[in-house]
């Protein structure tokens, strides 16, 4: 149910970019709303920092309990102001691309299948597949990762964790706003994934040496890439599937 749940909310970025804001800020938009997942997970490596002073299982029962409820009670309480504030559409088009959308949507009949036809769409979403299996494989298996390397692998892990989710903020909000001023979309593409290439190998090795400050140096430097790559691509699939409805093109592709 999280999973479903998540993916209606994510999804409703790039239709809120292309509903509500002109040509040149929805980039910037797009990587605000997608920079809330990267806050969520910084949030949630605080957390074993504070369930390892907890005695036993039932503390750690009681904690979590506690945790549910506050989730359960934010999430809720988010949604009542969703729908109660939360206007279905403008009162007239933002920009000149959805003020035609509905004509040329009649006129081009485009439709799902249609969408599954554009070659240029199957290849960047691909991309944006392995760049998204990247990100989130590193991101779970960090405390695998360093408890089997470190002997303080819990403050390891706190600091990377928080580390790689701040640098994917950053990056959600730097490139989208470089990409808003220059639509240099194979320049960005190109260069980030060069990057997180060579940024990956360094982290292999300082790793291997078990040099803490520059793990945190490299993996913060993967994860701004990384983050801010899957932002162009993003844009990228919205302006290859326009006319088509940017949320499910999205989508699908993620």
């Amino acid at each position: 149910m999280i999973g479903v749940a998540f993916n209606f909310t994510f999804n409703n970025g790039p239709h809120l970019a292309a509903k509500w804001f002109k040509n040149n800020e929805a980039s910037t938009v797009l990587g605000i709303t997608s920079c809330s997942t990267a806050l969520g997970s910084s949030v949630a490596y605080f957390l074993p920092t504070i369930f390892e002073n907890f005695k036993n299982e039932a503390d750690v029962e009681i904690g979590l309990k506690y945790l549910s409820i506050v989730v359960a009670f934010t999430s809720t309480f988010v949604f009542i102001l969703i729908v109660a504030f939360v206007e279905k559409r403008p009162q007239k088009a933002a920009n000149f691309a959805d003020c035609c959308r509905s004509e040329i949507m009649e006129k081009s009949e485009i439709n799902l299948s249609q969408l599954l036809k554009n070659r240029n769409y199957i290849l960047v979403g691909i991309v944006l597949l392995i760049s998204n299996v990247v990100s989130i494989t590193l991101n779970i298996l960090l405390n695998q990762i360093f408890f089997e390397t470190f002997a303080d692998a819990t403050t390891v892990t706190t600091i990377s964790g928080i580390v790689y989710n701040i640098s994917s903020v950053i990056g959600c909000l730097m490139f989208p706003m470089i990409l808003d001023k220059t639509k240099r979309y194979r320049l960005m593409i190109y260069g980030t994934y060069l990057s997180a290439f060579l940024s990956s190998l360094l982290f292999m090795i300082v790793l291997w040496l078990k040099l803490p400050i520059f793990i945190y140096g490299t993996i913060s430097f993967f994860s701004l890439l990384i983050s801010g790559q899957q932002m162009v691509l993003m844009d990228l699939i919205v302006e290859l599937t326009y006319p088509y409805p940017e949320g499910t093109s999205v989508g699908l592709a993620y």
